[in-house]
């Protein structure tokens, strides 16, 4: 199967063991869309609210933070639950997950897509649910846009590169490559007035971008690109 990703996420520092600060990328929503049409989108409780929020750079909070209030609240409801600090920690508490637990439920997504039967056994000296799954002989294809962080946050959920369930592969297809591509071989690079005299982005079955910023209708667009992108190549 081949499932379409989309990670929204915000650049931040992390204290080290040292004291000192290191750069990382903390989740802050993922979107995945599989070709027979299921999707899973989730909400990450373990990025740093506080970070985001005060931030001198406020484009995350306007775009990202802002799309997750309007998902949850439309119409009167924003009277009442306006954008506002307490509103998103609110949100956290109560649609947000732990990136382990979103860990769990992307393996089990990919899994159940590919074909794959699981069973779950429950220990409760100590309480313990542990899912077992059938071996995978097929590889799931992941596919993104200008994704390299993308891979990297989707990546970090399972802990090493080495640690990624069993049949994922280690990289992710960038469909940017593939338009550039697709660009110069079909349609050239020439330029008028400093643009592309024949850019594939001005094709009427260009699919048109919805509620970006928003990882799941991020990754629906990856999809619809992936479907426009084979229809000319």
């Amino acid at each position: 199967m081949n499932y379409f990703l989309d990670t929204e996420f915000l650049e931040g520092s992390q204290e080290t063991f040292f004291g000192k600060s290191k750069p990382t990328i903390d989740l802050i929503s993922i979107g995945l869309v599989c070709e027979n049409g299921e999707a899973y989108y989730a909400i990450s409780k373990d990025f740093n609210l506080k970070e985001v929020w005060y931030n001198k750079d406020t484009w995350v909070k306007k775009n990202v933070l802002l799309s997750i209030y309007q998902n949850c609240f439309s119409g009167d409801t924003r009277n009442q639950y306006e954008f506002t600090y307490d509103t998103m920690k609110y949100i956290l508490r109560t649609y947000g997950k732990s990136n382990k637990d979103i860990a769990k439920e992307i393996k089990q997504f990919i899994y159940k897509n590919e074909g794959a039967t699981f069973f779950k056994q429950i220990y409760y000296e100590p309480e313990q649910e542990i899912i077992h799954y059938t071996p995978l002989d097929t590889k799931p294809k992941f596919y993104g846009y200008y994704c390299d962080y993308d891979w990297v946050v989707f990546c970090w959920l399972f802990g090493k590169m080495l640690d990624l369930p069993k049949g994922f592969p280690m990289y992710c297809i960038d469909l940017k490559q593939t338009l550039d591509e697709i660009q110069e071989k079909k349609y050239g690079l020439s330029l008028h007035n400093g643009q592309l005299a024949n850019n594939i982005k001005n094709l009427p079955s260009y699919p048109e971008e919805k509620n970006a910023h928003n990882a799941l209708s991020d990754a629906k667009w990856i999809f619809e690109l992936f479907k426009f992108l084979q229809s000319i190549a």
